[in-house]
């Protein structure tokens, strides 16, 4: 049977977060995820406040806004809408309503999910936390105060790598909370991609065509200045040339391509850079290993996930450590790259020149 949950919580105190102002886009990250457990799991209510400022530094008059499913936002597991746009305080007095309401289904459901809920015991969300404590569902999510307050105030049962949300993403969240839940349900789970259809070798060769273009165009252009300018001028194009000819495009492949592949967005993009980076003058090598980034990133946020690494220490270790290691492995296997595109080339001439 579909296990049901719900969702509580806010934009967060911090502005250390990707995304964090996106409600959709974590709504949507969150289904897609839920969605690759086991028997499958739905978002069935939410109630989430929107801050335009960080909620550590907000006033109560700075503008916010309540998004919700399934109580004043509509029926249950229908789409995330906007309830009220107004000042903060306004906004909070009304998802306390909604929190009072959602905390009488909280012992129907199969688990909770808490992002940087305001668990406090007179806080927006105690009323729903307490409920999930009372009936001993898993609860997941980020936020460290938060959920810290949740099990000391309500004594919530957390599972997976609740902890702090900086440097996360709402694909790195999701995926996170999403194995936790499938932990604690014993329900296996495989991340979804958010590139699902986009896998195939030609979407990051597509994406990156513009910047084949506009590198092509400006190593042209500076060996033309280079040409036309003063030699004291010239002595210094012709070097910034040959170094972006040959050094630019792999690190853009390989930005581009761990995006497409992972669908982790910009916890992806700095990883896929280092790697291409790390790939000598070869494209082909940069286009591989930032695959097998891209292939290798969701399962391992997975697995950090399952082994209770915090969700900040789990975005570190996808962006940086893990390209780390692929890059290093880039670096020595550049030179093979290199030797097998001269071998392909000088195959291609051959031909080329005996059917001439």
């Amino acid at each position: 049977m579909t296990r049901r949950v719900a969702w509580v919580g806010s934009s967060g105190g911090g502005a250390a977060t990707l995304g964090h102002t996106d409600p959709n886009a974590l709504c949507l990250a969150l289904r897609r995820q839920l969605s690759a457990i086991g028997v499958g799991a739905c978002l069935v209510a939410a109630q989430v406040v929107v801050c335009e400022a960080p909620l550590d530094m907000a006033g109560a008059e700075d503008r916010a806004a309540l998004w919700a499913i399934g109580e004043e936002g509509g029926a249950a597991g229908g789409e995330l809408v906007c309830v009220l746009r107004s000042s903060l305080s306004e906004v909070n007095a009304r998802a306390a309503k909604l929190d009072l309401s959602l905390s009488e289904k909280v012992p129907s459901l199969d688990g909770l999910i808490s992002i940087s809920a305001d668990a406090k015991s007179d806080g927006v969300n105690a009323r729903s936390l307490a409920a999930a404590g009372r009936a001993g569902l898993p609860v997941a999510g980020t936020g460290g105060s938060s959920l810290s307050a949740a099990a000391a105030e309500w004594g919530v049962r957390l599972v997976g790598n609740a902890g702090g949300s900086v440097a996360t993403t709402p694909t790195s969240k999701a995926i996170g909370i999403a194995a936790a839940l499938a932990s604690a349900w014993g329900e296996s789970f495989q991340p979804a991609s958010a590139a699902e259809g986009g896998r195939g070798w030609y979407s990051p060769i597509d994406g990156s065509l513009p910047v084949f273009l506009a590198n092509t165009c400006a190593v042209a252009l500076l060996d033309r200045l280079a040409a036309l300018a003063p030699e004291t001028v010239g002595s210094q194009l012709r070097p910034l040339a040959s170094v972006l000819g040959r050094r630019g495009l792999p690190a853009a492949v390989g930005a581009i391509t761990a995006q497409h592949r992972s669908g982790l967005g910009e916890l992806s993009v700095l990883g896929g850079a280092l790697i291409g980076s790390l790939s000598g003058e070869s494209v082909l090598c940069a286009l591989v290993a930032a695959s097998i980034l891209g292939t290798l990133s969701p399962r391992c946020l997975a697995a950090c996930a399952r082994a209770s690494v915090p969700a900040t220490a789990s975005s570190i270790v996808v962006g940086g450590a893990l390209p780390a290691l692929i890059g290093a492995a880039a670096y020595l296997a550049a030179p093979l790259f290199a030797n097998f595109l001269a071998a392909l080339r000088a195959c291609l001439a051959l031909a080329l020149g005996g059917d001439g």
